[in-house]
């Protein structure tokens, strides 16, 4: 049998100029006609969507109160003298269970979703709290935002 190479055919291929089909071209006229006729909506829509946000000031509001909250968490984990030493002491294990117990989960769900008994995980908590010197959830969750901010 003779043997045949694939380079000269894929080369022949690909010098070849490219043939448009008459769907492919009749497709790009449409195309270029719609977008032509229609481009004044376009950008009057585009206009007054720009103009609309830029007198809108809620969504800038929001964003805002949200600062205003995470720096509001952030001055108090920074009384109660959490420092970034501290949060780095966390082990990743650790920094795992903060996550859960922030999206509310219990003790019993966390073992289930880690794959490890529930007295391991009291132990993490136990061992995040003295870590960081935490001893409400709230604090957790609001190291958890702090988290992942980082």
């Amino acid at each position: 049998m003779k043997s045949t190479s694939s380079l000269p055919a894929t080369h022949e291929i690909q010098t070849q100029p490219t043939i448009k089909s008459s769907v492919q071209i009749a497709i790009e006229n449409f195309t270029k006609q719609y977008l032509q006729k229609h481009s004044d909506t376009f950008e009057n829509e585009l206009d007054r969507s720009v103009r609309y946000l830029y007198h809108d000031h809620r969504p800038l509001k929001k964003l805002e109160s949200v600062v205003a909250t995470m720096e509001q968490w952030e001055n108090d984990l920074q009384q109660k003298e959490l420092s970034s030493e501290k949060l780095n002491s966390i082990t990743p294990q650790e920094h795992t269970i903060i996550d859960c117990i922030s999206k509310g989960m219990q003790t019993k769900e966390i073992a289930t979703h880690l794959f490890i008994s529930e007295h391991t995980v009291q132990t993490h908590r136990k061992n995040i709290n003295k870590k960081l010197g935490t001893s409400s959830i709230i604090d957790l969750m609001k190291v958890s935002m702090l988290f992942s901010m980082r």
